[in-house]
């Protein structure tokens, strides 16, 4: 508050002093004006300077301005950044009395000094050449050399030792770097002694059983059987038949076993012997008759029928319905006894007799019809007549009474040239016709709009007028002071070149615009670029934009699967403000491979425009997975097969634990399929493949195929039978991870029952009476998702209770 009222005090002597100056002025008539600088700004450049005077007596002043100085580049460069391997340098030309610049050139950028390591292979990585730059610390890997692979001993240590049917673990050392890899020791395979063992006695309804024992395991080979014990023969007596009961012949059976050893034959009953006593009713065509009869053999007595005598057809054909020319006829059979008809036959009908009718002529008011025919025995019309429309009158202009023209319809006299009708005919009107290209009715001016329209050729009227806009001014300026790329200029007058009206609104002259020049250093993977635009007339910078560098190059996937096609994954580049960078205008693709075929694949990316250098990626093309896994299997082995996988070298055949997630290499094969050998009996197995190819000393692992379950068939196993706590319970080797089925009958060659399903190696029996006698075995079985695997039953095991 305080500074505004001390300034409003000095405004106030300084209103007085002006006051009194003037009032001195005035009061000297013969005053002259003594002016001094008063203050002094000098021009620059681009700003223009000015000098103020004022008079000395009464305060009067008067402005001058001094011009700008404009620019003044210097003939020699300036380097105003040094180039280096990895970005460009920058020279212009400075002004002697600003900082601006002129004439903005990039220098090239100068080579890379590169300090080269070598690193060797290992057993698993690959050796390579690594070259650093020393000067912008850029870093590329050539000269590679395949991994050296592990060394590994023919023999290892054994782990785990085999049996006679399960395998060991051997495992084996690498002797550079030590990894270790297991392996299966084969099984030692069984060792059966040369002395034979009875396993089962033979009786004279089955036979016995022997075989050769492993000394180790008890495994059993060579199973043999002894023959049967002969049976002793007995008569059975034989049943003569009567009238309706069957007999039968004589056979044999064992005296021992009671089993028939030869069977009775059936002699089917004999039946009634009837003889005719009296024809009680006779038989005709179509129905039986009846007559008393008496059996010769066991005197029985009962009414007989006598079946139907049927028809008797005459050879000769009788006709039944005569044709005519419009229906057909009819014949038969008939029989000689009731008159019934057989074979009916129809008889063709008879042809029509046709007889013609003349045509009618048409006339020119009357309708006509064509020539026909009808029949004269049934009066049919066998072709119909054709109407004949009316001619219609011929008429011929005599003398044209009034002539048409492209509105009005014309008159004429006329005359029919078949009736000799004479009348007044109408002559259409022509309609107009209009020219295919626009007539200017009116030129159009600076001050007004033209006119056009499509003219009739006969009689000139018009149609489709349109405006034609008015003429632009063409502007002449007089007296100019010219427009700047910013700033409007000024002219005293202006005129219309065209109509030479004088335009005095149209002094002002637009502004020219700016005549814009860009200068870029384009972007790398290591520095920012930067696009510099700048006015080549007033060298104004209007824009000056930093382009982030090159942070990222990526591929969708480094790993494809075959397909018999080109292809690429897709590639996404990324600046380093997380913008993606489109390939239009930015980047170019190259291949240095056809894209198709399996092995390793090579993608350049060569950038352009705002950005520089170039990426290279690799990417996989592996083969397809295998399909249509299947197997087939048996007691101690797996064979596996699938269908063949175009282009593959070979497959590796992997063993999966579901527990542990982990898999196991088992094997190799060239053909796609592969047969486990030595496994145990009654497990189930998790395997899956993957095919392989090798190009150019690498091999090129496929995805896994689908994981199949398999399992072995489990082996028979050994049944016998122990008391334990006052019950019987059946117990048997282990098969494998099995489910096993316990079946019961009363004797050996009985009907079994199952009883029971267990997967534990042991069964109770329930309590069974007092003197009975069972006979029980066990099978064993696997299931798998798609199909259940059973073992051969056990023996027979007879037991009494």
């Amino acid at each position: 508050m305080k500074k505004l009222v001390n300034g409003r005090f000095l405004l106030g002597q300084i209103v007085c002093l002006l006051l009194l100056s003037f009032c001195a002025c005035l009061a000297t008539a013969a005053h002259q004006h003594t002016y001094a600088v008063f203050l002094r700004e000098e021009p620059t450049c681009v700003d223009e300077g000015l000098v103020r005077y004022r008079c000395t007596g009464c305060f009067e002043s008067y402005t001058e301005t001094l011009p700008a100085l404009g620019h003044d580049f210097s003939d020699l460069w300036t380097v105003d950044r040094q180039p280096t391997c990895s970005e460009r340098g920058l020279k212009s030309r400075h002004c002697s009395r600003c900082s601006e610049t002129t004439d903005l050139i990039y220098l090239n950028t100068t080579r890379h000094s590169f300090e080269t390591t070598i690193i060797p292979p290992t057993c698993t990585e690959k050796g390579y050449t690594h070259r650093v730059c020393t000067v912008c610390g850029g870093a590329s890997d050539t000269d590679f050399v395949p991994a050296l692979g592990h060394t590994l001993p023919e023999h290892g240590e054994i782990t785990k030792q085999p049996t006679c049917t399960q395998t060991g673990t051997e495992t084996l050392r690498c002797a550079v770097c030590g990894w270790a890899v297991t392996r299966d020791a084969a099984a030692l395979g069984h060792s059966f002694s040369q002395s034979w063992t009875i396993d089962k006695a033979p009786t004279c309804s089955a036979k016995g059983e022997q075989s050769h024992h492993c000394v180790r395991c008890d495994k059993r080979k060579d199973v043999t059987s002894i023959e049967k014990l002969s049976h002793q023969s007995a008569l059975t007596a034989a049943v003569a038949p009567t009238c309706t009961q069957s007999g039968q012949t004589g056979g044999t059976h064992c005296s021992l076993c009671g089993k028939t050893l030869e069977a009775p034959q059936k002699v089917p009953a004999l039946g009634h012997d009837m003889q005719t006593l009296e024809v009680l009713r006779q038989p005709d065509c179509t129905n039986a008759g009846l007559a008393d009869a008496k059996c010769t053999r066991c005197g029985l007595r009962q009414t007989q029928e006598i079946a139907a005598l049927g028809h008797s057809y005459a050879e000769s054909w009788t006709v039944d319905k005569e044709p005519t020319c419009s229906a057909q006829g009819e014949q038969s059979h008939h029989c000689i006894r009731c008159g019934k008809r057989k074979d009916v036959t129809a008889i063709e009908k008879r042809a029509h007799q046709s007889e013609p009718v003349a045509a009618v002529p048409a006339t020119c008011t009357e309708p006509g019809q064509s020539a026909s025919a009808v029949c004269v025995l049934c009066g049919k019309t066998l072709e119909a007549p054709q109407k004949i429309p009316a001619l219609g009158h011929d008429m011929q202009i005599l003398e044209v009474l009034k002539q048409a023209d492209c509105v009005n319809d014309g008159l004429a006299d006329a005359k029919c040239s078949r009736c000799e009708l004479r009348q007044n005919e109408p002559i259409p009107a022509f309609g107009h016709s209009f020219g295919e290209d626009p007539v200017v009715d009116k030129e159009p001016t600076c001050d007004a709009k033209g006119e056009q329209s499509y003219h009739c050729v006969r009689c000139g009227k018009r149609k489709n007028v349109t405006e034609l806009p008015r003429l632009e001014h063409e502007i002449v300026y007089e007296t100019q002071v010219a427009p700047t790329c910013t700033e409007t200029g000024r002219a005293s007058s202006s005129r219309c070149a065209l109509c030479g009206k004088v335009l005095s609104g149209k002094t002002e002259i637009p502004a020219t615009g700016h005549t814009p020049k860009t200068g870029l250093r384009a972007a790398t993977t290591k520095k920012d670029g930067r696009r510099l635009v700048r006015c080549t007339v007033c060298k104004q910078t209007l824009s000056d934009e930093k382009i982030s560098k090159i942070a990222s190059v990526s591929l969708s996937a480094k790993r494809l699967v075959w397909n018999g096609e080109r292809q690429i994954p897709e590639i996404t580049v990324k600046d380093a403000a997380g913008k993606t960078i489109r390939q239009k205008g930015n980047y170019k693709l190259e291949f240095e491979t056809n894209r198709k075929s399996i092995g390793r694949h090579t993608l350049i990316v060569r950038f352009a425009g705002s950005y520089a250098g170039t990426v290279r990626r690799a990417y996989l093309i592996v083969p397809r997975k295998p399909t249509a896994l299947d197997y087939t299997s048996d007691a101690g082995s797996v064979s596996l097969c699938w269908k063949a996988v175009r282009g593959a070298a070979g497959y590796r055949i992997y063993l999966f634990n579901p527990k542990t997630g982990y898999a196991t290499l088992l094997g190799k094969s060239k053909e796609p399929r592969y047969t486990f050998k030595k496994l145990l009996p009654g497990t189930q197995y998790v395997l899956f493949v993957r095919a392989f190819s090798n190009v150019g000393g690498e091999t090129f692992l496929g995805p896994a195929s689908a994981k199949k379950k398999t399992a072995t068939k489990p082996a028979p196993v050994s049944l016998f039978a122990e008391r334990s706590g006052g019950k019987t319970v059946l117990r048997w080797n282990d098969c494998g991870d099995c489910v096993y089925e316990i079946y019961a009958a009363e004797r050996k060659n009985g009907k079994f029952t199952c009883i029971g399903t267990t997967k534990k190696q042991s069964f109770s029996l329930p309590s069974y009476a007092s003197g009975t006698v069972r006979c029980f075995k066990v099978k064993a079985l696997v299931n798998t998702p798609t199909a259940t695997l059973s073992s051969r039953n056990s023996d027979i095991l007879k037991l009494s209770f």
